[in-house]
């Protein structure tokens, strides 16, 4: 565990930049979709019983919840400095985060609240949504809003079906809509329930999706997806939930 003055000598080192070394998450119920520029050979290199390497975290300070076989360090990203040794990215914040956020960030923020990463699958992933603060608060965790960007450089194969859907697709009638507010804002569910065209290729788009929202790729009745997609989640400086259904 680094303490502050070790921090300091690898932003300085740096020149006030930190060199992470790349944080491969597996999920064992999905497909990699082979597009994040990792060897095949190395795709199941967690085992196959822990499934494919589909996901590449950034600047991560927050532990993956993947099953009771997930890694001590499993989604933690590490520093890493010039004489060959590393540490953790989340201890660097514990201990010197006003050296890297600044001081005023720490105090009201409390740590490093974003997580970016790369999703890569083969196919649709599972139906989900993210839970405001408030349902997120229920059991111990924070809510989740997300963006989503589909970067044209790693969407050169698209995989089974290349399309996101924003929306339902038919319109749900106003008593659903009633009905889904009940757990969420009016606001928030008019927000959810923007009508969606049939299909939609986003490669070079993006789109905010504020938690208790399911995201764009849930919504549609056929539930597909297939691209290579850059995405900011917020609020991760403990965990954050998410809810998987059928």
């Amino acid at each position: 565990m680094p303490n502050r003055h070790a921090v300091e000598e690898a932003i300085n080192a740096g020149h006030g930049i930190l060199r992470l070394e790349p944080c491969w998450v597996p999920r064992s119920f999905m497909i990699p979709g082979r597009r994040l520029k990792l060897h095949p050979d190395d795709l199941y290199a967690f085992g196959g019983h822990r499934g494919g390497i589909n996901e590449r975290w950034f600047s991560s300070t927050i532990k993956a919840s993947n099953g009771p076989a997930t890694l001590e360090d499993e989604g933690l990203s590490y520093v890493r400095v010039a004489s060959n040794s590393r540490f953790l990215l989340k201890h660097a914040i514990e201990h010197a985060g006003d050296l890297l956020l600044g001081a005023d960030v720490i105090e009201r923020e409390g740590g490093w609240n974003l997580l970016c990463k790369f999703f890569d699958n083969m196919g649709p992933i599972p139906h989900h949504m993210h839970q405001s603060n408030a349902q997120a608060k229920l059991v111990g965790q924070r809510g989740k809003p997300e963006a989503y960007y589909f970067p044209p450089q790693y969407n050169l194969t698209e995989n089974n079906f290349p399309y996101t859907f924003m929306g339902l697709e038919p319109a749900p009638p106003r008593t659903m809509s009633g009905a889904v507010s009940k757990t969420g804002t009016k606001a928030t569910t008019e927000s959810c329930f923007t009508p969606a065209p049939t299909g939609w290729n986003p490669a070079q788009a993006g789109k905010s999706i504020p938690e208790s929202c399911m995201p764009p790729d849930r919504w549609s009745p056929t539930n597909l997806k297939s691209q290579a997609t850059f995405s900011p989640c917020f609020n991760r400086s403990s965990k954050a939930a998410s809810w998987i259904g059928a």
